[in-house]
């Protein structure tokens, strides 16, 4: 089996505009939202766009499409944020693109936003149960939904592991997900784990149902 190159050929112009959203307004929002409270004593960008009990009682209901357009450490723009803004950037690069190529645009919006979609919805679930505060800002569950469909499209190529360890993609991604969701075990809430788990199972089921894709592991 060929190895696989770092990167698509070449970006198609829905995975241009979806990176942009995301990485302007995960860095726009955090300055804007300080002047806010500042100078107005008013709800900034982070908030109206975050997913949360308070803003979609208030009737925000655009917050389930727009929470994963908002990377958000909690805290300003840290170097936190800029790293996992980057590696699900990366993702949704690298992986979305050939998607986008096999199934279209259109098609791979509803992987990517029904991803998010979902995953906030589980989210909302979850926090409703633990009686546990919600404020959700992240692109994981989406991106990991979009990962999951690439490795059941291509799970025999090969990658290397931090360019020395080669290994096949459906173990690679199976490792990045497994990590993922043990960190995220680290909130006590489960908040976090659940809507990852809840972006890689839409991932797959789409992939499953919508795509006919056969499961990775059923492969020799």
């Amino acid at each position: 089996m060929p190895a696989f190159h770092i990167g698509p050929r070449s970006t198609p112009q829905v995975i241009k505009v979806l990176i942009w959203i995301t990485v302007i307004v995960s860095i726009l929002s955090p300055m804007i939202t300080f002047s806010f409270h500042y100078f107005f004593g008013k709800l900034g960008p982070s908030q109206l766009l975050s997913l949360s009990f308070f803003g979609i009682k208030q009737g925000y209901l655009w917050q389930f499409l727009t929470y994963f357009f908002l990377q958000s450490s909690g805290v300003g723009i840290s170097l936190g944020l800029l790293i996992s803004l980057f590696f699900y950037m990366f993702l949704l690069w690298f992986a979305g693109s050939e998607l986008v190529f096999r199934f279209g645009s259109l098609q791979f919006l509803y992987l990517y936003l029904g991803g998010g979609i979902f995953a906030g919805l589980i989210g909302m679930l979850v926090a409703w149960m633990g009686s546990s505060y919600l404020m959700l800002a992240t692109s994981g569950p989406a991106a990991y939904a979009v990962l999951v469909g690439w490795c059941m499209l291509f799970p025999e190529f090969q990658l290397a592991l931090f360019f020395v360890i080669r290994m096949k993609a459906k173990w690679l991604v199976l490792i990045i997900l497994g990590l993922s969701l043990l960190s995220s075990l680290s909130y006590g809430d489960g908040v976090p784990f659940f809507t990852t788990l809840a972006g890689i199972i839409w991932g797959y089921l789409f992939s499953l149902i919508v795509w006919k894709l056969p499961t990775p592991f059923q492969r020799k």
